[in-house]
């Protein structure tokens, strides 16, 4: 069978999940929930994965021992709608989050969607997020606002403004790799005009205070602001501006990693001297792009590469908060899911990730060059990799190759904590407990993909077990390549068989039954999607004043 376990028979299995249903159902104190979310890291770049070795993932690879690694498990290839998907359970069709948020976005993330972090405080959790939030950074978008009630990090990707140079990194440039805007060192000043942020139909607050000075001309630098370390507490403090908030700004991407990682201790250790239950999201800066680290993880790798050096360091990032929940007594009563937001960004070059076998060949009988990795509905721009564990309740040292994603952690996590769902919406995840606790082989037959290059929200794409099925596909910048406007309509659509074909090189023909199967499921997604609750974004931007920045008299925004 192409599903199932690597390590043990069926009947083992059977027994032991019997037992940890019962153990379950006798533990009186809800589990602690860590989600461990990296950034543009390949399904090829985790070790345990057995595909780019010799291993520069040790923390990783002793978690995948501690219980089940799945081997296709997947999310959305786009960060903003990757983020969404995962603290939705939902797909972009009904949150309408497609495409990524700017620096000078005015919304976020609609206001009616429940986040993990809103559903767990209700049930009496308590949240801290740390990282890349990525939904929105003004009042009411921001991580505060929406289910976490403690925040340290960045609004967005660490790409998309400046940072000060990192000479030891890259001396011939001046700053890290690949290349990335410095921050101005000159002091002149950038003013913007008068503005107040709007805030949402209903809020009461005092919105005055947010003004800026009279208009005078910009410098001709008119590039994004630098890049703000948050640290916040719930509703901002209270401010009606979270840019109030902003502890450094621009923040040092050689210290970023642990500064996460003191975070996470902290809230950890303190948690851990309570009764309460807690959550707690990490959203890993790395490995996307511009590559920094601590100088104590130059040439730590076994690759010798910047990549795999930054590897290294996210992933002793991972092992500090792994022990933290070991000495504070937690971790036997902490469900972890480890994975990340989508593939490699493959227009890095040497500087990206791996997509292991799932390389979207046929993509470049279409568009030489190009890349199908993140951005793409190719195998290797949303396939990553997945660990789950829970001693003493899963298994350990189980592999799966049930068909699995980002979408199925928030019903997952409610079934574990015995709450219902939400019964005024649909969500597109599944109850993964079947696997983690009863030895199931499979809990889907279909998964659906999400176009992150449309001009809105839309499922161009499939999986039917182990078939990828596509109406459309498009190519991302390869190395050294720009794509543009690549989008490919495919009718019939395009089917490659990912047993015999993981490089997706020769499409095949479904037998008219089967795509008979494939187009009924589409429909019906469809018609669940437009027949439910759904809800609609604007990504609508509004230039400087709508910036995250915490001092508007310096060009970069520096404090």
């Amino acid at each position: 069978s192409t599903w199932g376990f690597q390590n043990s028979g069926k009947g083992t299995a059977g027994m032991l999940s019997a037992l940890l249903l019962l153990f379950l159902s006798t533990d009186p104190s809800p589990p602690n929930i860590v989600i461990i979310f990296a950034d543009d890291y390949g399904w090829g770049d985790l070790g345990a994965n057995g595909y780019d070795l010799p291993s520069d993932t040790p923390n990783l690879d002793h978690l995948a021992t501690q219980g089940i690694r799945f081997t296709d498990f997947h999310a959305t290839p786009l960060c903003t709608p990757s983020r969404a998907q995962l603290l939705t359970g939902r797909l972009a069709p009904r949150t309408g989050v497609h495409t990524n948020f700017q620096v000078d976005s005015k919304f976020g993330l609609n206001l009616t969607e429940i986040t993990l972090g809103d559903f767990l405080v209700e049930k009496g959790y308590a949240t801290h997020m740390i990282g890349k939030w990525h939904l929105g950074h003004q009042p009411h978008y921001h991580p505060t606002f929406r289910g976490f009630e403690t925040y340290l990090g960045v609004p967005y990707s660490i790409d998309m403004g400046c940072v000060d140079p990192i000479p030891w990194l890259s001396p011939s440039t001046g700053a890290s790799v690949p290349i990335i805007n410095p921050c101005l060192t000159s002091t002149h000043t950038r003013l913007r005009p008068n503005n107040t942020h709007p805030l949402p139909n209903g809020d009461k607050r005092n919105n005055s205070s947010r003004t800026f000075p009279s208009p005078t001309p910009y410098p001709t630098d008119t590039r994004h602001p630098a890049i703000p370390l948050y640290n916040s507490t719930q509703n901002c403090g209270g401010f009606d501006d979270c840019s109030r908030t902003i502890s450094k700004q621009p923040l040092d991407l050689t210290t970023l990693a642990d500064t996460y990682a003191q975070s996470a201790v902290e809230f950890i250790t303190a948690q851990s001297r309570t009764k309460q239950p807690f959550f707690l999201y990490l959203a890993l800066s790395q490995t996307h792009a511009p590559l920094a680290y601590d100088k104590r993880w130059l040439n730590s790798s076994a690759h010798h590469t910047m990549w795999f050096d930054t590897v290294r360091e996210m992933d002793n990032t991972i092992g500090t908060v792994l022990d933290a929940l070991k000495a504070s007594g937690v971790f036997e009563n902490t469900l972890v899911f480890a994975t990340s937001d989508n593939g490699p960004q493959l227009s890095q070059c040497e500087w990206s990730g791996h997509v292991g076998p799932w390389v979207g060949s046929y993509e470049q009988t279409m568009h030489p060059g190009g890349s199908a990795g993140k951005g793409t509905t190719w195998e290797g721009g949303h396939r990553t990799f997945g660990i789950v564990t829970w001693p003493g309740k899963i298994q350990p040292g189980v592999v799966s190759h049930a068909l699995t994603s980002t979408l199925d952690i928030f019903p997952t996590i409610a079934s574990v904590i015995g709450a219902e769902l939400p019964n005024d919406r649909h969500y597109d995840g599944v109850d993964l407990s079947p696997i983690l606790f009863n030895g199931a082989e499979k809990v889907r037959d279909f998964l659906f993909l999400v176009d992150c290059v449309s001009a809105s929200p839309n499922l161009t794409a499939l999986r039917y077990n182990n078939f990828s099925v596509y109406w459309q596909t498009n190519a991302h910048d390869g190395c050294a390549t720009h794509f543009e406007n690549t989008i490919t309509v495919h009718d019939p659509p395009l089917v490659f068989d990912l047993t015999t074909d993981p490089e997706q090189s020769t499409p095949i023909t479904l037998s008219p039954d089967e795509m008979r199967i494939v187009q009924s499921a589409l429909d019906d997604k469809w018609k669940d999607i437009f027949n439910s609750f759904r809800t609609s974004v604007s990504f609508d931007g509004g230039g400087a004043p709508y910036w995250a920045c915490c001092n508007p008299t310096h060009p970069d925004c520096r404090c």
